[in-house]
């Protein structure tokens, strides 16, 4: 599988705060494609790492890219959440340092089919993984913000009709939704937008 372009972000920020060329075994909670993992790897023979990702797609291009350190890489799909968990069933009880670089990554922006972006067609997915429900299952949720002029609130009745199913649409059930709440905000409307 070819490798996506991949440049890690803030990585001499990382390694000065980990200081992985004294050794140690360190955690890269949030794997994605293995940048920051391959730094640290590659910054002391005396490094072991655990990366943890919940894209198995990820872990596969990571695992690829970290093969060339052997058995001092352990790849484990899981959430960064359940951290402690990860370590114990690995028999680690202490590490030199955790990495965690929360939000997504480019490869599930730059995807379609990972429904994540409003700048491509794609299915309203928008999972860090393949289980679970998907966006456009959880849009006209319980879960969404009450306020009256909330863009979701517009956007999860387009859910409910069975028309958000993908980004595209998403993307113009909230276009629709700020157009008429900044329009009403224009006119000094201070009343419940229904």
């Amino acid at each position: 599988m070819e490798l996506p372009a991949h440049v890690p972000v803030l990585l001499r920020e990382v390694l000065e705060a980990l200081r992985p060329e004294r050794g140690g075994v360190y955690v890269d909670a949030t794997l994605g494609l293995g940048g920051h993992a391959e730094a640290i790897l590659a910054a002391s023979a005396g490094v072991r790492l655990v990366g943890i990702d919940r894209d198995p797609e990820a872990l596969v291009l990571a695992s690829e890219r970290l093969g060339r350190f052997g058995d001092r890489f352990v790849a484990v799909e899981g959430r960064h959440e359940e951290l402690a968990l990860h370590l114990d069933r690995l028999g680690l009880h202490e590490v030199d340092g955790v990495l965690a670089d929360l939000g997504v990554s480019s490869m599930q922006l730059d995807r379609a089919e990972r429904g994540f972006s409003f700048m491509k067609d794609g299915p309203l997915d928008m999972r860090m993984g393949p289980s679970g429900p998907t966006a456009a299952s959880d849009a006209g949720s319980p879960g969404l913000p009450s306020t009256e002029r909330s863009p979701a609130r517009s956007a999860s009745s387009t859910a409910s009709t069975g028309s958000l199913l993908s980004t595209v649409t998403a993307r113009q059930a909230v276009a629709r939704s700020l157009n008429r709440i900044s329009a009403l905000a224009l006119c000094g409307w201070s009343g419940t937008v229904r």
